[in-house]
C-alpha cells in the first residue's frame, strides 16, 4: 500500500552527520602506500577505492562492517575529509590510467604514491591537520640547492649535487627529499631553476674542461646563483668586458646586428669565422642566449653578422633595452633614414550585396595589386617591404595599424586578404559605421544602399500588425517590444530583450510567435526548471499556439522530444537541455528562445556549450538583469545569439573587457555600447509606467520532483486511513483534524523536512523560491517574502547565508524596537531581502521600497495575502510591484488555489471566528481536497 511505502522510505532515510576520512602512511621515501579509514566516532577501512568513490559519485548507500552504513555524500563529509576525498579521486585516476596502459598493478584498498603523485600528496597534506592523517610533512620549504665540482682527472671536472646522493624525488614540478623522517620540498622558484638541471645530472654524468666550464657556469649557473650553492669552482671567470652593438640594415632590408668587445682600446669580434664566441664572460653569454632566441646568423655572408627576426615594435621595445644595459648601441645612419614614416593616406570603400558587405581598400602610395600583400606583410609582422619600383616601404605606421585594427574587427583573415575585394557579414555593418565615426587615418566611403541599411536598422521604419489578441492586452510598451523583435526577426538578427523584471518579456514573446505560426515552424523555450510550468500557462492562458513540456524522466524525455516538431512551442529547462542536447541535433527550429539567460553568462559550462549546439533560424535572449554588468556574461550571450559576432573571446577579453573593467576606459566602453546597443532592448518599470504604479499577481507553478512525490503521496494516503477510520469511529466529522492534515500537506509541499526530521535535502519549492530570488537580487529589486512557518524562513536563512546574500528576519520574538530598525534599514535600500512571518508581519508595516513580493505558502485567508502585500504597495510606492504566489501542481495548495476562484466565500475559512463557514462545507467538498 501507500502507506507501507512512505513506511520504507521513512525507513531509509538516515540523520546527516559530518563523516571522517584518515589516511594511513606507510612505506619508505621517496615511495609511500596509503590506506584509509572513514566513520564518525569509529572509523572502518575502506576496503574498495573504487566502490567508495562510485557510491559517492552515486550518492549511493555502503555498509562497512555491521555497524556503519550510510548514503555516501560529499557534503556528509567535513571539509578536510573532503580535501582527502578529492585527494583519493585525483590518484585513483591517475593510477587506473597508468594501470590501462602499463598494467601496473596496486591493491584495491591501498594508493601509490611516488613521483607521479607526490605534488598532490604534499599540497593536499602539508596544512591539514594532523588527526586525519599521519604524514610527517616539514612546514617549512628550502631555498639552496648544493653543486659541487669534483675533479675526474687531470683534465676534466665533473659535476655532482650531493641531493642526488641522498634519498630524494624529482616530480614534474619540484623537489623532494626526506631528512629525519620528515618530507621537504624545495620552493618553486628553485625548482623552476634548478630543476632542469638536476633531471639531466639524474639521466647523465656531466664533464667539463676549462674551456666548456667557462662557457657553461657564465650561461647557466650564472643567472641561476641565487638558487644554488658552490663550494668552489676549479677555474677563474674571466672579468667583465665592454660590448659595442652596430645595428644596420643590408640590401635585402634586414635589419643587422655586429656585436663587439673592447680590448685594451680596440674592438674585437665576439665572434669567430664559424659564428662561435671567442670569449664568453657573464654579459656575453646572456647576449648569446638573447641572440639565440630572437636573431638569426647571417650564414650566407657574414657569419659573424645577426639578422633581427622580429617586429620593430618588439625590437625596441623588447629586446633594445636589453642590449643597452649590456653595452653601448650605434645605429647607421641608413637605418635611421629608413625610419622615417611612410604616408599610406588609404582610402576603404564599402558596400552592400545581399547579407555580405564588399571592402576594397586603395592608396595613392601602392599600385592596387600590392595593397593587400603589403597589409599581409604588416600582420607577419615585417618591418619594411619592397615595393616592385624598388621603393622601400616603412611598415611601422599608425595608418597601417588603424587600416590593419580596422580589418581585426571586421574578423578578415589572412586568407581573404589574398583577394582585391573583401567580403564579410552584413552584420558588420554597424562595426564598420562606428570604426567611420572614430578613425583618424583613414577614410571610410559607404556607399547609398549600406547607409540607407544602417538608418533602418537604428530607426525601423515598417510597422507589423499585431496578432488578436495580442492587440487588446498588450500595452504601449509592450507592442514597441513586438515592433522591435518583428524587426530583428526581419533582418535576420539574434537579440536580448532585457526589460525589467515583471515588464511582461513572456507575453510580448509570445505576441512574436503566435505572428510568426505556420505549419511547420517549431520554436524552443530553454528556462529555469521552476518557470516550465509557468511558460506553460502563459502559453495556453494568451494565445493559440500548442506546446509541450519536455521534462520527467529521461524515457519520456527521449520520447517528447521524437515528437517537438508537431507543436509550435516546446519548454524545457537549462538542466534537462544539457542532458538531452544531442537528441535535439536532427532538428532546426524557427526560434531558440532563452529565458533567464544569465543561465549561460559562464561560457565554459555545461549550460552555455549545450544550447550553443542547438539549431534554429532565429536566436533570442531574454534577461530581466541589467547584462552591461558582467562583460563576460554579454559575450556568451552574443556568441549565442550571433557567433563571432563580438569575436573571438580571447580578443573580446584583450580589447574590450581588460580596459573598461580593469582600467575604465570610457572611450572602449562607448565603442562596446554602440555595437550593441541595437541589439539589446531594455526598459526598467521607472520609464514605461508613468502612471500610479500597479500590483502585478503571477502564479508560479512548481512540480514535486520524484521523490518529493512519494512522500506526498504516502502522507495523502495515511492522511486518507486516518480520515476514514476517524469517520467511521465517531461519525461525526473533525474540522480541526481536517485542519491539522492540511497543515502535513502544506508542510511537504514548502519543504519536507518541516514534517521529518531525517530528510536533508532542499526542496524544490526552495530552490525555485531562490531561483527567483537571486534573479531579483541581481536586478536590484528589493523583496518582501512572507510565509505562514517560521521554520521555512530558517531554511530559507541558511540558502541566503550560502549565497552571502544580506536580508533581515520579522517573527513573532522580534521586539518592537527591533521591528522599528528592520522597517528603517530595508527602507533605506541597506538591506535587500525582508523575511516575515505573516502572522507577525502581515499588518501595521510600511515597506514601499519593496518592489517584489513572494509569498512562499499561499493559502485560505486572501485577507491576510492581500494585508501582506499592501505593505509595499501602498502610498509611498514609486515603483510597479511584482507578486509571486508559489504553488506546487497537483497538491492542496493547487486545489484551494482553483476553489478561491470558484468559490470567493471560502477565502477566509480557516481564520479564527470562521468556525460556521467550515461547517456550511460539506463533508464530500472536505473530502474531495484529499483526493
Amino acid at each position: 500500500s501507500q502507506l507501507q511505502q512512505a513506511t520504507q522510505i521513512w525507513k531509509h532515510i538516515v540523520s546527516p552527520r559530518e563523516y571522517q576520512v584518515y589516511a594511513n602512511v606507510e612505506g619508505m621515501f621517496p615511495t609511500y602506500t596509503i590506506t584509509c579509514k572513514v566513520g564518525y566516532d569509529k572509523m572502518y577501512v575502506i576496503k574498495d577505492i573504487k566502490a567508495f568513490l562510485s557510491a559517492l559519485e552515486e550518492r549511493k548507500t555502503y555498509q562497512y562492517g555491521k555497524n556503519l552504513e550510510f548514503q555516501h555524500c560529499i557534503e556528509y563529509f567535513d571539509e578536510p575529509s573532503r580535501k582527502i576525498i578529492e585527494f583519493i579521486r585525483k590518484v585513483y585516476q591517475q593510477q587506473f590510467t597508468i594501470q590501462h596502459y602499463y598494467m601496473y598493478r596496486s591493491t584495491s584498498k591501498s594508493l601509490r604514491i611516488d613521483s607521479e603523485t607526490i605534488d598532490l600528496f604534499y599540497e593536499t597534506f602539508a596544512t591539514l591537520d594532523p588527526k586525519y592523517h599521519n604524514a610527517k610533512i616539514a612546514p617549512n620549504e628550502l631555498i639552496s640547492i648544493p653543486l659541487q665540482f669534483e675533479s675526474y682527472n687531470r683534465k676534466l671536472s665533473k659535476l655532482i649535487s650531493p641531493l642526488l646522493t641522498t634519498s630524494y624525488c624529482l616530480s614534474k614540478k619540484y623537489i623532494y627529499l626526506e631528512i629525519d623522517g620528515l618530507l621537504y620540498r624545495y620552493q618553486e622558484d628553485t625548482c623552476k631553476a634548478v630543476l632542469p638541471l638536476l633531471q639531466q645530472l639524474e639521466e647523465e654524468d656531466l664533464f667539463f674542461d676549462s674551456n666548456t666550464l667557462t662557457t657553461f657556469y657564465c650561461s647557466y649557473l650564472a643567472p641561476i646563483q641565487e638558487y644554488i650553492h658552490i663550494d668552489q669552482l676549479p677555474i677563474s671567470i674571466p672579468e667583465e668586458v665592454e660590448l659595442r652593438f652596430y645595428l644596420e640594415i643590408n640590401e635585402r632590408e634586414d635589419i643587422t646586428l655586429d656585436v663587439y668587445y673592447l680590448q685594451e682600446e680596440r674592438e674585437q669580434a665576439v665572434l669567430d669565422d664559424q659564428g662561435k664566441p671567442l670569449l664568453i664572460t657573464p654579459k656575453i653569454a646572456q647576449f648569446m642566449a638573447l641572440a639565440n632566441a630572437c636573431m638569426l646568423r647571417d650564414t650566407k655572408q657574414e657569419k659573424q653578422r645577426y639578422i633581427i627576426t622580429m617586429s620593430n615594435k618588439d625590437f625596441m621595445t623588447h629586446v633594445l633595452p636589453i642590449l643597452k644595459e649590456l653595452g653601448e648601441v650605434m645605429v647607421s645612419n641608413e637605418l635611421l633614414y629608413r625610419d622615417k614614416k611612410t604616408n599610406y593616406h588609404f582610402q576603404v570603400s564599402v558596400r552592400l550585396e545581399g547579407d555580405v558587405l564588399k571592402l576594397a581598400v586603395t592608396t595613392p602610395t601602392i599600385s592596387p595589386d600590392e595593397v593587400m600583400q603589403v597589409l599581409r606583410e604588416y600582420r607577419k609582422k615585417k618591418k619594411f617591404f619592397k615595393l616592385k619600383n624598388g621603393d622601400i616601404l616603412n611598415l611601422d605606421s599608425e595608418e597601417l595599424e588603424e587600416i590593419s585594427e580596422f580589418l581585426d574587427q571586421l574578423q578578415v583573415s589572412d586568407q581573404e586578404l589574398q583577394e582585391e575585394e573583401i567580403e564579410v557579414p552584413a552584420y558588420r555593418a554597424l562595426t564598420s559605421e562606428e570604426i567611420a565615426r572614430h578613425n583618424k587615418e583613414i577614410q571610410i566611403e559607404r556607399s547609398t544602399t549600406l547607409q540607407v541599411y544602417t538608418k533602418e536598422l537604428s530607426t525601423p521604419q515598417e510597422v507589423y500588425d499585431i496578432p488578436l489578441p495580442f492587440a487588446g492586452i498588450l500595452r504601449d510598451y509592450q507592442k514597441e517590444g513586438y515592433q522591435w523583435l518583428k524587426h530583428m526577426e526581419h533582418y535576420g538578427f539574434g537579440c536580448i530583450l532585457a526589460d525589467d523584471m515583471g515588464l511582461g518579456k513572456t507575453i510580448q514573446v509570445l505576441s512574436l510567435l503566435e505572428s510568426s505560426k505556420q505549419s511547420g515552424r517549431t520554436s524552443l523555450v530553454i528556462c529555469p526548471s521552476s518557470l516550465i510550468l509557468n511558460w506553460a500557462d502563459e502559453v495556453r492562458k494568451f494565445s493559440s499556439l500548442t506546446c509541450l513540456c519536455v521534462q520527467g524522466s529521461m524515457i519520456t524525455r527521449h520520447h517528447q522530444i521524437t515528437s517537438c516538431m508537431d507543436y509550435d512551442i516546446v519548454i524545457t529547462s537549462y538542466d534537462y537541455i544539457r542532458r538531452d542536447v544531442d537528441n535535439y541535433a536532427p532538428f532546426t527550429f524557427y526560434y531558440t528562445i532563452l529565458d533567464e539567460a544569465q543561465y549561460i553568462k559562464n561560457q565554459s559550462t555545461q549550460n552555455a556549450r549545450s544550447v550553443k549546439k542547438l539549431h534554429s533560424i532565429h536566436k533570442l535572449a531574454l534577461s530581466g538583469t541589467p547584462i552591461e554588468n558582467s562583460l563576460a556574461e554579454l559575450w556568451s550571450i552574443f556568441d549565442f545569439l550571433m557567433p563571432s559576432y563580438l569575436y573571438p573571446y580571447s580578443y573580446f577579453r584583450t580589447h574590450f573587457e581588460t580596459p573598461i573593467v580593469r582600467f575604465q576606459d570610457e572611450e572602449v566602453s562607448q565603442k562596446l555600447r554602440s555595437l550593441v546597443s541595437p541589439f539589446v532592448l531594455r526598459r526598467v518599470k521607472r520609464d514605461v509606467l508613468k502612471e500610479l504604479p500597479e500590483k502585478v499577481e503571477s502564479n508560479l507553478l512548481l512540480d514535486f520532483n520524484e521523490e518529493e512525490n512519494k512522500i506526498y503521496q504516502a502522507t495523502l494516503a495515511q492522511i486518507n486511513q486516518e480520515l476514514a477510520k476517524a469517520l467511521e469511529a465517531e461519525r461525526y466529522f473533525d474540522k480541526m483534524m481536517i485542519l491539522a492534515c492540511m497543515t502535513r500537506l502544506r508542510q511537504i509541499c514548502c519543504d519536507p523536512r518541516l514534517l521529518y526530521d531525517n530528510i536533508d535535502t532542499c526542496s524544490t519549492k526552495i530552490k525555485g523560491c531562490m531561483e527567483l530570488i537571486e534573479t531579483a537580487y541581481e536586478s536590484h529589486k528589493p523583496i518582501l517574502l512572507f510565509s505562514s512557518f517560521t521554520s521555512v524562513l530558517a531554511l530559507l536563512e541558511e540558502e541566503l547565508r550560502e549565497r552571502n546574500i544580506r536580508y533581515l528576519k520579522l517573527t513573532g520574538e522580534t521586539s518592537k524596537e527591533a521591528r522599528h530598525e528592520m522597517v528603517e534599514r530595508f527602507q533605506s535600500g541597506d538591506i535587500p531581502i525582508f523575511l516575515i512571518s505573516l502572522k507577525a508581519g502581515g499588518t501595521g508595516l510600511n515597506l514601499t521600497a519593496a518592489e517584489v513580493v513572494i509569498h512562499f505558502d499561499p493559502w485560505w485567508n486572501l485577507s491576510a495575502q492581500n494585508q501582506a502585500t499592501d505593505r509595499a504597495h501602498r502610498l509611498g510606492q514609486k515603483n510597479m510591484v511584482q507578486v509571486y504566489k508559489l504553488i506546487m501542481k497537483d497538491s492542496i495548495e493547487e486545489k484551494i488555489l482553483k476553489l478561491q476562484s470558484l468559490k470567493s466565500e471560502l477565502a477566509n475559512m480557516f481564520i479564527e471566528q470562521s468556525e460556521i463557514s467550515i461547517r456550511s462545507m460539506s463533508q464530500e467538498e472536505l473530502l474531495d481536497l484529499f483526493k
